[in-house]
């Protein structure tokens, strides 16, 4: 099953909607994926990583795709995915009472359209409904966009982890938050 969220696109000659969906992720999309890693950070995880996040049954992995400008494919499904143009991911470990997220991009033309919000969302609906419990994840403190974006999702500081980042030695602020087991809470709470 997939969510879909539909953007505008501002400053085209014409208004454009654009609608992305979010798809598990299978092995056939893992090389879209890899390029959006290597968009996205500086220090991209190798592909083994990746990989091995499809062998984790905890592991909530999802795509962010929009059809090729040229498919006359209406639908969306895992099925068609070479149809697909791959925007962004995410990549969150859902545990009994725990979510960790570990990883989640958007390509830099996508930033800032309430993607990465999507994306997010649909990882705390998804824990909500698994149960709930506590989520936490690491944030470099010079991404202020995605701290404001975890803020507004009630996420709290709690510490730093002393060079974190391996590459540039930078390190990481740890946020987290509870999220309660009633899916329809979390809805009226923190919308759509």
């Amino acid at each position: 099953m997939s969510r879909s969220w539909s953007t505008s696109l501002k400053g085209l000659a014409s208004n454009m909607d654009v609608e992305h969906h979010l798809l598990e992720v299978n092995a056939d999309v893992l090389d879209k994926v890899m390029e959006v890693e290597r968009w996205c950070f500086s220090d991209p995880w190798p592909a083994s990583a990746f990989v091995a996040e499809l062998a984790h049954a905890w592991s909530h992995f999802k795509v962010l795709v929009r059809k090729r400008s040229t498919s006359s494919r209406s639908d969306f499904s895992d099925s068609m995915l070479d149809d697909m143009v791959v925007d962004g991911y995410v990549i969150a470990w859902m545990l009994p009472d725990e979510m960790h997220l570990l990883k989640m991009a958007v390509l830099p033309e996508w930033q800032r359209k309430g993607l990465a919000r999507y994306m997010l969302d649909d990882c705390l609906a998804t824990f909500a409904s698994l149960g709930g419990g506590v989520a936490s994840l690491e944030v470099r403190p010079s991404n202020s966009a995605a701290i404001g974006l975890y803020g507004s999702f009630g996420f709290k500081q709690i510490g730093v982890r002393r060079a974190y980042y391996s590459k540039d030695n930078e390190d990481a602020l740890l946020y987290m938050r509870e999220v309660k087991s009633i899916a329809g809470r979390y809805l009226e709470e923190f919308g759509d």
